[in-house]
C-alpha cells in the first residue's frame, strides 16, 4: 500500500473489515464468506470434488476434517457447516446459507 495516495484509508478499511466491528464491515465479511460457500456448493453440484480421491484421503486423516466429513453428506455441506459454526451469521445470512445447502443453485 505504501505507493498508493490513499493508503491510510485503504489500510483502515481493511482492518475494519477484518475486525467486523461495524455493521458495514460485518456485512462485507459475511458476504465474502457467503461467496465462498456458494462456490463450494457449485463445485459439489458440478462434481469437481471427489471425496475418494487420493488427495482428499490424505486430508481425511486430519481428525477435525474427518469428523466434519463424517457428519456431512457432501463436501459443500461440511465446508458450509464449518464456516457457519465459525461465524455468527444473522438471520438473513443464515436463511441464505440454508437455502444454498437445500437447493440446486446452478443457473439453468
Amino acid at each position: 500500500l505504501k505507493n498508493l495516495s490513499r493508503k491510510d484509508d485503504i489500510e483502515r478499511l481493511i482492518l475494519e473489515f477484518d475486525e467486523c466491528k461495524t455493521p458495514e464491515a460485518l456485512f462485507a465479511n459475511h458476504r465474502d464468506k457467503l461467496e465462498c460457500d456458494i462456490q463450494c456448493k457449485l463445485y459439489d453440484l458440478e462434481n469437481c470434488v471427489d471425496l475418494n480421491s487420493p488427495e482428499i484421503e490424505k486430508v481425511k486423516k486430519i481428525e477435525s476434517v474427518n469428523k466434519l466429513l463424517q457428519n456431512s453428506s457432501s463436501w459443500s455441506q461440511a465446508w458450509i457447516n464449518f464456516d457457519k459454526n465459525k461465524n455468527n451469521y444473522d438471520a438473513n445470512f443464515s436463511q441464505v446459507i440454508q437455502y444454498i445447502l437445500d437447493n440446486d443453485i446452478r443457473v439453468k
